[in-house]
C-alpha cells in the first residue's frame, strides 16, 4: 500500500485488460509487481532517513518536491499524448477537491506523520486505505459491505490496536491514519471522473493543481533549506521523487494492466517485509514481537477486504 497515488490502485483493478495486447511473459509481470513493492516499501525508510537529523529535509519541503516532480512528468506526458483536455468548470472543481484529498492533505499528513513515527508503523497504517474505502462506501450508502469485508475490517482494526498498544494513537500514527482516510475519500470520489476523463488526464490535472496549492505550504522550506542540503540529502530526494513516485506510477499502471488481482494481493504482502528489512539495515530499527503480531493481523485483514472485492467482481 502506499500514500498519494491517484489513479488506479492495488486491490481496485478488474481482471487485466489484455484484449488485443501482445503476450506478456509472467516473469515481466512478476518483475513489475516486485519493483512496485520494493519502491514503495523503500519510500517509508528513505523518506524517514532524509527527514532525520543527518540530512535535515523537512516534511513539507520533501512533499513539495515530490508533488512538483510528479507534475513535471505527468503534465508534459499528458500534453504529448493529447490527453490534457481542458475540463469543464464543474470538472475543474472536482479535480481541485481531489487534489486536496489525494495529494495535498495526503502528502502533508503522511510525511509529517512519518517524521515522528516508525517506517513499519507507517507501512501498516497506510495499508488501511482499503479498509477506510469500504467504510466510506458503506457509510455513504453506495454499497453494503460483504461478510468477508466486515471480518477483514475487524481483524485489521484489531491489528492496528495491537500496534498502538490498545491506546489512543500517538500524533505520528494519527497523522498517517488521516493520510489513509483522506486518500480513501479520493479513491471513492474519483471513480466517476476517472472513468470519464481517463487516469492520465486526471492524474496530470490533480498533480498540476496540487503543485499550485502546495506552493504556499512547501516552497519556502525548499528555498530556505535546499542550499544547505548535502550531496547525500539531494541524492535521497532525487531517489524519492523518481523511484517511488515517477517510476512507480509507470510500473504500477503497467502491472495493473497485466497482472491478476490475486497476483497483486500476494505481492502486497511483501511491502511490510521490505520496509522492515530496510529499516533494520539503514536505521538500525528492529521488529518487536508486538509489531510482528500487528503486521500479521493488519495485513491478513486487509487481504480479506481485497479478496472480497475480487470475489464480488467474478
Amino acid at each position: 500500500m502506499r500514500p498519494a497515488i491517484p489513479g488506479k490502485r492495488f486491490g481496485a483493478n478488474p481482471e487485466p485488460d489484455t484484449a488485443g495486447a501482445p503476450h506478456v511473459p509472467q516473469w515481466a509481470v512478476y518483475g513489475a509487481l516486485l519493483f512496485v513493492q520494493v519502491s514503495i516499501g523503500s519510500l517509508h525508510v528513505e523518506a524517514k532517513l532524509v527527514m532525520g537529523p543527518d540530512y535535515g529535509v523537512s516534511p513539507f519541503a520533501l512533499a513539495m518536491l515530490r508533488i512538483a516532480g510528479s507534475a513535471a512528468v505527468l503534465v508534459p506526458l499528458a500534453l504529448a499524448m493529447g490527453r490534457l483536455r481542458l475540463p469543464s468548470l464543474r470538472d475543474f472543481g472536482i479535480l481541485t477537491i481531489l487534489a486536496v484529498l489525494g495529494v495535498v492533505s495526503n502528502q502533508a499528513f503522511y510525511l509529517a506523520g512519518l517524521n515522528i513515527t516508525s517506517p513499519i508503523s507507517a507501512t501498516l497504517l497506510v495499508a488501511m486505505i482499503p479498509v477506510f474505502t469500504v467504510l466510506i462506501v458503506a457509510v455513504t450508502g453506495r454499497a453494503r459491505p460483504a461478510s468477508r469485508e466486515l471480518v477483514g475490517i475487524a481483524i485489521a482494526v484489531f491489528g492496528i490496536a495491537v500496534l498502538v498498544d490498545f491506546a489512543l494513537p500517538r500524533l505520528g500514527d494519527t497523522l498517517v491514519l488521516l493520510n489513509a482516510a483522506v486518500f480513501a475519500l479520493y479513491v471513492v470520489y474519483s471513480k466517476d471522473i476517472l472513468q470519464r476523463l481517463g487516469a492520465l488526464t486526471v492524474m496530470a490535472w490533480v498533480f498540476g493543481i496540487s503543485t499550485v496549492l502546495f506552493l504556499p505550504i512547501g516552497l519556502r522550506d525548499v528555498v530556505v533549506e535546499s542550499p544547505n542540503w548535502s550531496g547525500g540529502a539531494i541524492g535521497l530526494v532525487v531517489y524519492i521523487v523518481l523511484v517511488p513516485t515517477v517510476f512507480f506510477y509507470a510500473a504500477n499502471a503497467w502491472a495493473l494492466r497485466h497482472a491478476t488481482p490475486g497476483q497483486v494481493t500476494v505481492f502486497m504482502f511483501l511491502q511490510p517485509v521490505i520496509t522492515a528489512l530496510l529499516a533494520w539495515i539503514q536505521l538500525g530499527q528492529t521488529l518487536s514481537l508486538q509489531t510482528l503480531y500487528a503486521a500479521i493481523l493488519t495485513m491478513t485483514g486487509v487481504g480479506l477486504v481485497l479478496s472480497a472485492k475480487q470475489q464480488a467482481r467474478k
